[in-house]
């Protein structure tokens, strides 16, 4: 048996390899997209195919579409942060085997194999060649972190609004704080700006988390909420809020965790009045000198709606996260 492991992730290649159980056999191969992966399996390289959804050029969805529609030879297990059940419904009804959430467990992988009696027979066994470990580094880890706690959000915010969310692909930068302006102008379409603000704390390690959208998602946002009274300035703070510290607070929660850090949250902080590039440049994260930032495009589908939020670290929180981080290499 010949084994895919389709992921943009190094980190999350190299986990799924390392809790495939011993006595799976057949050769390990790697594809860090989605054409990659279905070229490797028009060759043969992939009769078991563990199968990421959200990455560059082509997603584990279309993926997916593509084997059904050439009917390929492949036995597909989706690894997926995006943990939402409309997620797992879509997948599963375009052929998926089965569904495993990140980070992987090999009790979870090894279950799968044997639900499906897709385990090699003893001549399979003692041929196994065994992987190479694909290299990684503490960034490429830090996205996956950070891809895993973004899945924990965007799923609990599905689950109280009812909707499904389309799951970003971070953006990580170490960045001077003047460059950020930049990436607020990304965001910033007219100056007509709302924005919810919060800092966090714990084990040396500090930053914001500010979430922003336009006043041209607040029509949705009110069909989303039931709301079908005339939008006031309250009313929008309230679906502000609402949706800005669940996103927030459920991130911090995953990205804590998955480090064993435990933060402090300071109050949220609205900025509500068509706020602007100049004006937030008063904000405090404006004293870092550097800072890495984490940006995420959240889309809300049916009605649609987009939030995006930035992820700031101190500069100060640079060099005990990198340590943090470098636990994972081994």
């Amino acid at each position: 048996m010949s084994i895919l492991v389709c992921d943009d992730s190094s980190f999350a290649r190299k986990q799924i390899s390392k809790a495939l159980p011993e006595a799976i056999g057949g050769k390990i191969h790697y594809a860090k997209n989605g054409r990659e992966g279905i070229e490797a399996v028009r060759s043969g390289k992939g009769e078991l195919l563990f199968l990421d959804l959200n990455m560059p050029e082509m997603d584990g969805y279309e993926v997916l579409e593509t084997i059904r529609k050439e009917d390929l030879n492949t036995m597909v297990v989706v690894v997926s942060g995006d943990i939402q059940p409309e997620a797992r419904k879509r997948v599963m009804a375009l052929g998926a085997l089965d569904f495993i959430k990140k980070p992987v467990e090999q009790q979870a992988i090894t279950s799968i194999l044997e639900k499906y009696g897709v385990y090699p027979t003893d001549d399979e066994i003692s041929n196994r060649t065994a992987p190479a470990t694909p290299k990684t580094d503490i960034w490429d880890i830090l996205k996956e972190i950070v891809n895993v706690s973004t899945g924990q959000a965007t799923d609990l915010l599905a689950k109280l609004l009812g909707v499904f969310i389309n799951m970003p692909i971070p953006q990580i930068k170490l960045v001077e704080t003047s460059d950020l302006k930049r990436m607020l102008t990304s965001v910033d379409r007219d100056n007509k700006l709302s924005a919810i603000s919060q800092g966090f704390i714990g084990n040396k390690i500090a930053g914001e988390v500010i979430m922003f959208t336009d006043d041209a998602q607040y029509p949705n946002l009110a069909k989303i909420f039931g709301n079908s009274d005339a939008l006031t300035e309250q009313n929008k703070i309230e679906m502000l809020m609402d949706i800005g510290t669940v996103l927030i607070g459920s991130f911090l929660n995953g990205f804590s965790k998955q480090l064993d850090l435990e933060f402090s949250l300071g109050s949220p902080l609205i900025m509500n009045e068509q706020i602007n590039c100049e004006r937030f440049q008063h904000h405090h994260c404006w004293k870092w000198k550097k800072t890495l930032a984490i940006e995420l495009r959240t889309t809300i589908t049916k009605p649609h709606v987009e939030c995006h939020l930035l992820v700031l670290f101190s500069e100060g929180s640079l060099h005990p996260l990198k340590d943090l981080l470098n636990l994972f290499l081994d």
